[in-house]
């Protein structure tokens, strides 16, 4: 029976829902999750297991510490349903780029995303391509078929060779060449992220990077509960 789609609401429990999935397909889907594994060095099943989504925000927490600063935060994944779903106007509109410090949960973030497709939780009318960013990137996403119709994850900007000394020219020749996909997410650690412009319209979450206008999300810090759901879940 055709798994149901998950909806990604406050109450749901989808990570659990995914994990019943998996452990009962992945012998059988071994061979994809192996690959998921070998795309973004990592691997998926542990991630599954242990996974606390974490929230984001539309700016960097890093220069908000302060507990009495007002910040609106939302699952990132209720943000990232909504971009996909999303139907954009302007040039850079279906390209998101997901910041935060090391460690703490990029590449994650994207294989959950894998999962959830290879398991057709979500987007079962998309195919789902996960790569990390590399020489042969670019390359390789130019023979990927059916463009249009796909979901692009890209991890790790700040590990790509070819962004080295070179990060906003390298991001603008990635921003160019996925503008075919159905939509992109790209991961990078803020500290490496070029400078941007602002948002000509002065819209929260969104960046201007060269001739694209592009959302973006900041992962949140994890807070007392989150960490207390991460440990009780590793060491229950």
């Amino acid at each position: 029976m055709a798994a149901e789609l998950i909806p990604f609401k406050v109450g749901f429990d989808w990570i659990k829902t995914l994990w019943g999935s998996l452990s009962k397909i992945r012998e059988k889907r071994k061979k994809e999750i192996l690959e998921i594994g070998d795309a973004v060095m990592c691997n998926p099943l542990e991630i599954a297991e242990y996974y606390v989504e974490p929230e984001c925000q539309d700016t960097n927490p890093a220069d908000h510490q302060d507990e009495d600063y007002p910040v609106t935060k939302s699952p990132i994944m209720k943000r990232i349903d909504q971009f996909i779903h999303f139907m954009p106007s302007q040039l850079g509109g279906n390209q998101m780029i997901v910041l935060s410090d090391a460690g703490m949960g990029k590449t994650a973030l994207l294989t959950m995303i894998k999962l959830l497709h290879l398991t057709a939780f979500w987007l079962k009318d998309k195919d789902c391509v996960l790569k990390k960013l590399g020489k042969t990137t670019l390359d390789e996403i130019a023979k990927i078929e059916n463009k249009r119709n796909t979901i692009l994850l890209l991890d790790s900007l700040d590990e790509d060779t070819e962004a080295f000394g070179k990060v906003q020219e390298r991001l603008i020749s990635i921003l160019d060449a996925v503008q075919q996909f159905h939509k992109t997410i790209i991961t990078c650690r803020t500290q490496f992220f070029p400078k941007t412009e602002n948002d000509p319209f002065n819209r929260p979450g969104m960046v201007k990077i060269s001739k694209f206008v592009c959302p973006a999300k900041y992962l949140s810090f994890f807070g007392f509960e989150k960490v207390e759901e991460y440990l009780m879940k590793r060491f229950p």
